[in-house]
């Protein structure tokens, strides 16, 4: 299915979703499964709990490419 609004059906383009700097979702979704006692503080989060958990990720994978980085050298 393309991205491009214009080539979609206009039914289906309101379920075009983005992160911040408008980058496009993944088509496949990750699963993981939480500790009981993270998932006990997330679930209050309600919808925020998915950006939360994109962050949490975004900002490990940043951590390990900088501390890849730092080995090349």
């Amino acid at each position: 299915m393309s991205r491009d609004p214009e080539r979609q059906p206009e039914q289906l383009r309101e379920f075009n979703f983005t992160v911040k700097g408008d980058e496009p979702l993944s088509s496949k979704p990750a699963s993981v499964r939480l500790y009981q006692s993270d998932d006990d503080e997330l679930r209050p989060l309600g919808k925020q709990m998915a950006q939360f958990i994109c962050d949490a990720v975004r900002e490990k994978l940043d951590r390990l490419r900088e501390g890849h980085a730092a080995r090349k050298r």
